[in-house]
């Protein structure tokens, strides 16, 4: 990698965890086919983590985890209690959402919805779908993991992610803009 694509270590880099309550699920029969959930997915992001802070290839990475309106955030809470040596903060209500999706180094998730959304407005979005087999969930425009240790090595690389703006980058508000136009004038 080139030196000037290397980004300083900081105190400020951000991976924001994009959650589905698939645990909550559970019990809704053929819910989804899958081996893994947003648990196992969070303890492999923690365990990243850890070895990336341990080899030094970061000082300090804060994880906030988004969680799903229908979620209980209290399993989290639990893990907080297992990992005390990493920085949590759950975003469970939508006010800080955009600060912290503008700020984050890596925004990690599983197939939701909302992480589709999110790739329409950075480009450093990534489904993590820990499988040995061919059969994962396929989102257009996310870059799709599938192992721990690729994972990893992604998140070490430390590539400074030039943020894009993509074409539909808020197209809601420019929508609206175009609506109030439009009906304003008529009025």
């Amino acid at each position: 990698i080139k030196a000037r694509y290397k980004r300083k270590i900081s105190n400020r880099n951000i991976i924001y965890y994009v959650s589905q309550p698939i645990t909550d699920r559970s019990n809704i029969k053929n819910y989804l086919p899958i081996k893994f959930d947003e648990i196992t997915v969070l303890h492999d992001i923690i365990k990243i983590i850890r070895k990336l802070i341990k080899n030094k290839v970061y000082k300090k990475i804060k994880l906030i985890i988004k969680t799903h309106p229908s979620e209980n955030k209290n399993k989290f809470i639990n893990l907080f209690r297992l990992y005390d040596d990493i920085d949590f903060e759950i975003d469970d209500d939508n006010k800080s959402t955009n600060k912290y999706v503008n700020n984050a180094s890596y925004i990690i998730g599983m197939f939701s919805m909302f992480l589709v959304e999110l790739s329409y407005r950075t480009n450093n979005v990534i489904s993590y779908q820990p499988s040995k087999n061919d059969n994962y969930i396929n989102l257009s425009k996310i870059k799709i993991i599938k192992s721990k240790k690729v994972l990893y090595d992604h998140l070490r690389l430390k590539i400074k992610i030039k943020q894009k703006k993509y074409k539909y980058q808020n197209s809601i508000e420019k929508l609206g803009k175009l609506i109030d136009k439009y009906t304003h004038d008529k009025a």
